[in-house]
């Protein structure tokens, strides 16, 4: 992997190259959408072409249902373009998503200190209507 200097190589090798944003998490029907997770992240805290990734494994209670975890930026209300992962597995699924667009404009990671939130939830009417969620990462490629 090509570097932008000597000492972006020797940074680069000691990030962490994913960051834990939630584990542990289940919501269900009736209660909605249910914020599982809030950081502030600022994409140009990182050399320019990281790329971002948002990873999840989660399942649903039900093969019917359909269970969604997504990656909501609180301080401009929109959701990150790319960041939204579905489910109807009753399994664990683990999922990546396809690289978050950085950048000023709407949906994308910023290049300045923005909350985010971790949102998740699932169809269904019922309060046995269940996803739940193992962990969500965001991965720095």
């Amino acid at each position: 992997m090509p570097f932008q200097s000597p000492f972006n190589a020797l940074r680069n090798q000691f990030r962490p190259p994913r960051l834990l944003l939630t584990e542990t998490q289940a919501t269900d029907a009736v209660s909605g959408t249910l914020v599982v997770g809030q950081f502030q992240f600022n994409a140009s805290s990182y050399p320019d072409g990281t790329e971002f990734r948002l990873t999840s494994t989660f399942h649903v209670s039900d093969g019917s249902l359909t269970g969604t975890v997504l990656l909501y930026n609180l301080t401009d209300a929109e959701t990150v373009t790319n960041s939204t992962l579905t489910s109807s597995l009753t399994a664990p699924d683990s999922q990546v998503s396809s690289a978050l667009p950085v950048g000023a404009g709407a949906g994308q990671l910023k290049t300045s200190a923005k909350t985010y939130e971790v949102r998740i939830s699932v169809t269904g009417t019922l309060p046995v209507d269940m996803v739940t969620v193992g962990s969500v990462s965001l991965a720095i490629l």
